[in-house]
């Protein structure tokens, strides 16, 4: 496992360090959040703002276990709102039905939904930039059945409290 710190240093530059690459037991969420809390530890990092993760069902529970942990030592910023946020998962007949739902809003925005890449902290702002802009549409597609909460996996659609929160991170 790879563990990138992502954070704006004290003369208000962006700054980008692998601070772990370790060997994990298992692929269990609780092994896997128990390791990421002690690299923080052991960098002495106390606060955190939001974690990105690849799609795997097991950070689900990385996500849950770490949001418990840091939420016990007021370690989360705006009290963990921010920590994680969802989007939709990828596949042809997804992207159909979405872009049929784009259409009907009348969207004309040309910029396409991407995913994060986590490695790549600006990949998450480029998410962030688009998916404002297709609002309309996944409303839309929410009325559409066609297993709607089933494409977004564990984590479920966007809520209204996720809107909210987008803008508030879109406007920090």
């Amino acid at each position: 496992m790879t563990l990138t710190a992502h954070f704006i240093d004290k003369e208000w530059n962006y700054q980008k360090h692998i601070i772990s690459f370790s060997l994990v037991l298992n692929h269990k969420g609780d092994t896997i959040g128990r390791k990421i809390e002690e690299v923080l530890m052991e960098w002495g990092i106390r606060n955190v703002s939001t974690i990105t993760v690849d799609s795997a069902s097991s950070n689900d529970m990385v996500v849950s276990y770490l949001n418990k942990r840091l939420m016990n030592k007021n370690g989360l910023m705006g009290e963990g709102d921010y920590f994680h946020m969802r989007f939709i998962r990828s596949s042809p007949q997804r992207a159909l039905k979405f872009k049929e739902c784009i259409d009907i809003c009348n969207i004309t925005y040309k910029k396409l939904l991407s995913l994060d890449v986590s490695t790549r902290w600006n990949s998450t702002y480029i998410m962030l930039e688009a998916v404002e802009k297709y609002q309309a549409a996944f409303d839309k597609l929410e009325g559409e059945g066609s297993g709607y909460l089933t494409w977004f996996g564990v984590a479920g659609p966007p809520t209204s409290d996720d809107w909210k929160y987008f803008e508030y991170l879109w406007d920090f």
